[in-house]
């Protein structure tokens, strides 16, 4: 296993490799491209004035790495049937980690070598953080966060080996070992699509090249009952507040990003906002901290002016 191959090719040669491979295999890009942008190192661009909900990427369902691509590796599906770890039965990101190493320890012969190639050849995910980095986060909390990040990393990888080795994965080959787990484990974590025939997910070439934005931020709420007021303390939301709310969550899972479209066959992806061309499409993931989003995607929203900031952001605060 040499270091390039954990993804991480790149240059003008590996872009058009890469988008030639995505359209012969009918990935449609609709009025945006990949580029080179500020936030996030590669991400989808518009290059015309986009509406709210228009489609802007369609992904064939052969081209994802799902549970059911693993059903048509026999190999693949008898080892996960005859393989029972003393360590704990594999979960659905295991599986898919595997399916992942496995398709990128065949090289060339497996049909989504362009795709792994251009895969990040490391993540800044939490499990992956030394411990002097971890020590570097100061809030206990977030430390024993990164803590059990990394062990449950090593738990599954643990979990995996028998599965790995009898495939022909070992560490003498480098595929086996937890160096890799990681990376594999990694890219399910942070770039994986909701479908609902996976719990995992899927991997979903093209589709994983939107970065990050976060939803609106939540709602203040009205404090009554304070001393004040003599009650006890009770949080609540006045009516407005929580109309408002609601449509908010509407907006947040009614309408933009990706779903699977089954009667297609294919990952469709939409806006979530009207766009003007140069302006990079970004893909919302749910609400996070930034906690959250370095624990499962290995980066967080911070820097100047309220844009660039995380408003979903949350401290603990001990008042003992």
């Amino acid at each position: 296993m040499s270091p390039r191959t954990l993804g991480g090719a790149d240059g003008p040669d590996a872009d058009a490799d890469f988008w030639r491979w995505a359209s012969s295999r009918g990935v449609v890009a609709v009025r945006c491209e990949s580029r080179d942008v500020a936030e996030g190192w590669r991400g989808i661009v518009a290059t015309e004035d986009i509406e709210r909900d228009a489609v802007v990427l369609r992904v064939p369902g052969a081209l994802l790495m799902s549970a059911r691509s693993m059903n048509e590796d026999t190999q693949l599906c008898d080892a996960f049937r005859s393989y029972d770890s003393s360590a704990g039965a594999m979960t659905p990101a295991d599986k898919l980690a595997t399916h992942l190493l496995r398709e990128a320890s065949k090289g060339r012969d497996s049909p989504w070598h362009t795709y792994i190639s251009r895969l990040p050849r490391a993540y800044n995910l939490l499990c992956v953080w030394t411990r002097r980095e971890r020590a570097m986060l100061q809030d206990p909390r977030a430390i024993a966060v990164a803590e059990r990040a990394r062990q449950a990393t090593r738990t599954s990888w643990r979990r995996a080996r028998g599965v790995l080795a009898s495939l022909g994965m070992t560490s003498t080959d480098g595929w086996g070992t937890i160096r890799a787990w990681r990376w594999a484990h990694c890219a399910v974590s942070s770039r994986t699509v909701h479908v609902p025939f996976d719990a995992a997910g899927a991997l979903c070439p093209v589709g994983d090249m939107f970065n990050y934005a976060p939803p609106p931020p939540p709602h203040g709420h009205v404090v009554v009952g304070t001393p004040l007021e003599g009650g006890v303390g009770k949080v609540k939301a006045n009516e407005e507040e929580e109309k408002d709310e609601e449509k908010e969550d509407a907006d947040v899972t009614g309408s933009g990003d990706g779903s699977w479209d089954e009667d297609a066959g294919e990952y469709v992806f939409r806006a979530r906002r009207r766009y003007v061309a140069g302006e990079q499409i970004m893909l919302c993931y749910g609400r996070h901290t930034n906690l959250g989003l370095l624990e499962h995607y290995g980066f967080l929203l911070d820097g100047d002016g309220e844009k660039a900031s995380n408003l979903h952001d949350s401290v603990e605060v001990s008042l003992f």
